[in-house]
This record gives C-alpha cells, sequence and structure tokens, in this order.
C-alpha cells in the first residue's frame, strides 16, 4: 500500500508542476506530499 500512495503523491507533483509552473502551486505540491509522507 505504501508504493502506491507514493506513486499517488509523485503523480500530485507531476500534476502540480506541468499544469502551473508556479513557485507557489510547486510549494504547494511539496506541503500536500510532506503531510501525505508523514501519515
Amino acid at each position: 500500500m505504501a508504493s502506491s500512495e507514493e506513486s499517488n503523491a509523485s503523480r500530485i507533483v507531476v500534476i502540480a508542476v506541468y499544469s502551473e509552473p508556479k513557485q507557489v502551486s510547486k510549494m504547494r505540491a511539496i506541503k500536500m506530499i510532506m503531510r501525505q509522507l508523514v501519515k
């Protein structure tokens, strides 16, 4: 299950980075990933 969660997080990162190449969106994506990794 951990592997699936990691792939999901990576997908969110790629989508966020490619959809909106803004530093703010990147920071938001990173924060969301960190939260999921902590959980």
